[in-house]
């Protein structure tokens, strides 16, 4: 197992000890700006922690709130008086290791879903799986996450 630690430098409220989180706002539609806006508020469940490399970095968000025109993750907006934040270090670390992970096979997943409740549909699809067969079914995303919702893998 491979194990990373960095430092990382974000924003905290005095007040209410909450840290600091970003949410990116779309500006489609408007004119003389970037695709979207960042904007800092207190960390939830709707935003994202927000940190940087550098502490200076940090510090100069904290004294400067961005225009929404020009605010990005490195320069966002933000509502907050200087005195209201204060920089902390955040800690990261990073473990890294493999993990045993099966999802089936496209074949496996077609005729799990369809050999006992549509069997003449299955035969049909078996025939896209046989080698040559051009252009197999696939099964998407969406697919493989309702299939372990269900607690079927």
């Amino acid at each position: 197992m491979n194990k990373e630690i960095h430092d990382k430098y974000g924003l905290r409220i005095k007040k209410t000890g909450e840290l600091v989180g970003y949410i990116e706002v779309s500006n489609q539609g408007r004119d003389c700006c970037g695709d979207t806006s960042t904007s800092l508020d207190a960390l939830d469940e709707e935003n994202r922690l927000w940190f940087v490399d550098a502490k200076e970095h940090a510090e100069f968000v904290r004294q400067n709130s961005t225009e929404w025109y020009n605010a990005g993750h490195d320069t966002p907006t933000h509502t907050y008086k200087a005195d209201e934040l204060e920089i902390v270090c955040i800690n990261i670390e990073i473990q890294a290791k493999v993990v045993d992970v099966k999802i089936p096979t496209h074949y496996q997943f077609f005729k799990d879903k369809y050999e006992k409740v549509n069997p003449n549909h299955w035969n049909n699809l078996k025939e896209y799986f046989k080698e040559g067969g051009w252009n197999p079914p696939q099964y998407s995303l969406w697919d493989l996450m309702e299939k372990l919702k269900d607690g079927k893998t």
